[in-house]
């Protein structure tokens, strides 16, 4: 579970499917089933939605020369104001003060250089002992406690312990081979702090959409509550599917969804547990 859906319109190219008869058809059939209560579940709230000429696209940053440089800074934002579906407003994390990231836009080959900033606060003494306790190599054998910290567990290991750590911020692109040392995402940075991020693309990356999010474990499902996320894109060749007629004049939408609750101060609900 990523917690966020993604959808794109734009047709990528895919692996040819063997098909092997009856076992293959039932295949289809418990995916089918696994997939019903999503589909409705998406059914209703689209026939929910209202939609007019002008919809909302997130920015978008595209790579020029063959680099793309970008900046996210997260900071606090305040959204929702009036939304008809839950009191009050919404007042949480985002990238560069807008309810959805940037859209990245690269081609294979390209090099991505990431700025993160966190403006966020700092986290507490107490939070910041706990995110030193996890990377101590010298706790690796404390199995139990280790677990129980990073999950935010009681002693017992029921959830609904203590809250910690929601101002630490990483993030990771999902959906990409990344190597996990450019990421590193079982690090974070404090309120106050910045890194950049550097990878080229290989120059046979298949084309394709990803999407990118905090994923400092604990508390990436505030995260997406907050939606610290957005959209990257891998755009195919010049002989790719994208230039057949009927397709290359068709208009690219993109459609992220994403859970948007508000407590009645304005604040997201901190549900740290759920993991990812």
């Amino acid at each position: 579970i990523d917690g966020v859906v993604v959808f794109d319109t734009k047709p990528l190219p895919s692996q040819p499917i063997t098909v092997h008869g009856p076992k293959f058809t039932a295949e289809v059939f418990r995916s089918l089933k696994r997939n019903m209560k999503f589909f409705a579940a998406l059914v209703y709230l689209l026939s929910q939605a209202t939609f007019s000429e002008s919809y909302y696209q997130p920015n978008e940053l595209k790579s020029k020369n063959g680099k793309l440089e970008v900046t996210l800074e997260v900071g606090m934002l305040k959204s929702l104001d009036g939304f008809p579906y839950g009191p009050g407003y919404r007042y949480a994390p985002a990238y560069n003060g807008e309810t959805i990231g940037p859209t990245l836009r690269v081609k294979p080959g390209d090099t991505l250089i990431v700025h993160l900033i966190n403006n966020l606060d700092p986290v507490s003494e107490q939070d910041h002992a706990n995110y030193e306790y996890l990377l101590d190599p010298a706790n690796k054998d404390d199995d139990i406690g280790v677990t129980i910290l990073a999950n935010r567990l009681t002693p017992i290991g029921n959830i609904g312990a203590s809250i910690w750590g929601l101002n630490y911020i990483n993030i990771h692109f999902h959906g990409l081979h990344i190597p996990p040392k450019v990421e590193a995402i079982e690090t974070a940075l404090n309120g106050g702090e910045s890194k950049t991020l550097t990878w080229q693309f290989p120059h046979d990356q298949e084309p394709g959409l990803a999407w990118f999010h905090d994923h400092y474990h604990g508390t990436n499902a505030f995260s997406y509550l907050a939606s610290l996320y957005g959209f990257i894109v891998v755009e195919g060749t010049d002989n790719d599917i994208t230039k057949v007629r009927g397709i290359r004049d068709a208009e690219e939408v993109f459609l992220m969804v994403g859970e948007a609750m508000v407590n009645e101060d304005g604040t997201a609900p901190p549900t740290i547990w759920v993991f990812f």
